[in-house]
C-alpha cells in the first residue's frame, strides 16, 4: 500500500496520525471572511418570508461541523478500509469515537481555538463530540448573525412556521482549514421516510408487538 495505508497500519489511539494545528489564532479576523456556498436551505426559496427573527431570540441547539485535513482524511479512509481487510494488522480492531478523535480528529489545539472563538462571539459551547468532528453550541439570534455573517428569518412552509439563515454563512478565513460550517441554523429538516414508528416489544409468545398494545390472549 501507499504511505497513507502504511501509516494507518501502525496507527493507534496514541495519536500517531494526529494532525498539527492548522489555525493561527492571531489571524482570526472578522473583517477577513470566507463565504460558505450552499449553506442556505433549499426550502428558503420556496417558502413565504415572515420577516426577521428577534435579536434576543435564543436558538437552543446548533452544531458546528469540523473537518480533517485532506491528508488526514486520506489516512482515515485507508484505516476504515483496513478494518475489513483480513491481511491488515487493523482487521476488526475497532476504535471508540474518542480513539478516532485522538488519532484522526482535528488537532486538540485547533478544537480549543474554535471553542474559544465561539465563546468570544457570545455563543455558549455545550460539548465537543468524542471524535472531535462536531461542536454543539447555543446562542441568541443576534450573536449567530454576527458570528456567521448571515441573516436569520422566519418562513411559512406548508402552513408551518420555520426559521433559517436567509444568506450564506461566512466564517473568518483563518478558521476554514478546520471548520466546515454550521449544520443546523435552521429547523427545515427532511421528512422521515417512515411514519408512525412505534416502540416495539416481544409479547409472552415471543411475537413483536407495539409497546403500547396489550399482548393478544
Amino acid at each position: 500500500g501507499g504511505a497513507a495505508t502504511d501509516a494507518c497500519a501502525t496507527a493507534d489511539a496514541s495519536g500517531s496520525t494526529a494532525s498539527k494545528p492548522l489555525i493561527d489564532g492571531s489571524k482570526i479576523d472578522a473583517r477577513q471572511t470566507t463565504t460558505l456556498h450552499g449553506t442556505v436551505p433549499l426550502k428558503v426559496a420556496k417558502s413565504q418570508d415572515l420577516g426577521a427573527m428577534g435579536q434576543t431570540e435564543s436558538i437552543p441547539s446548533m452544531t458546528l461541523v469540523l473537518k480533517r485535513s485532506a491528508a488526514q482524511q486520506k489516512m482515515f479512509d485507508a484505516f476504515l478500509a483496513s478494518l475489513n481487510n483480513p491481511a491488515s494488522p487493523n482487521f476488526h480492531k475497532w476504535l471508540t469515537a474518542k480513539q478516532v478523535g485522538e488519532a484522526y480528529g482535528p488537532n486538540a489545539d485547533d478544537v480549543a481555538t474554535v471553542t474559544k472563538w465561539l465563546n468570544s462571539q457570545g455563543l455558549g459551547v455545550k460539548n465537543v463530540s468524542p471524535d472531535r468532528m462536531r461542536i454543539r453550541f447555543t446562542g441568541s439570534v443576534g450573536a449567530v448573525q454576527r458570528a456567521f455573517g448571515t441573516s436569520m428569518r422566519r418562513y411559512n412552509a406548508e402552513g408551518k412556521t420555520h426559521f433559517a439563515n436567509a444568506t450564506e454563512q461566512k466564517l473568518p478565513a483563518a478558521l476554514t482549514p478546520v471548520v466546515a460550517g454550521v449544520a443546523s441554523l435552521t429547523d427545515f429538516f427532511p421528512k422521515p421516510l417512515v411514519k408512525n414508528v412505534q416502540a416495539v416489544k416481544r409479547d409472552g409468545k415471543g411475537h413483536w408487538v407495539s409497546a403500547g398494545n396489550r399482548s393478544p390472549r
